[in-house]
């Protein structure tokens, strides 16, 4: 089975690149959101130690984890482009240059 679309109805290529950038600009809220949350409690009570401050480490922890994964997603998604062009017109070149080889050899 190889899938086409992305959701039923979008590209495959499209879809990955919507689903990635989606991720990213959520990891960059949660990260956002962490870091703030941490402010928020730490200007309340400065010396507190446990449940709040955890908390906005944890969420600060997971958005910058998507983060990465989002922005190494996008890498690999762009990378692999590039190489699928750069092969496919290797390979047209190649088969050009065969057929030009095969058509004087048997001249």
């Amino acid at each position: 089975m190889n899938p086409q679309k992305c959701c039923c109805c979008i590209p495959l290529k499209i879809g990955v690149v919507i689903i990635s950038l989606l991720w990213l600009v959520y990891g960059f809220f949660c990260l956002m959101s962490g870091i703030y949350i941490g402010s928020i409690f730490r200007a309340i009570q400065p010396n507190a130690v446990g449940g709040s401050r955890d908390f906005s480490i944890v969420v600060a922890f997971i958005g910058g984890s998507l983060i990465i994964g989002a922005a190494f997603g996008l890498f690999v998604l762009i990378f692999i482009l590039y190489c699928t062009n750069r092969i496919s017109a290797y390979a047209r070149e190649r088969r050009a240059k065969d057929a030009r080889r095969a058509q004087t050899h048997y001249l």
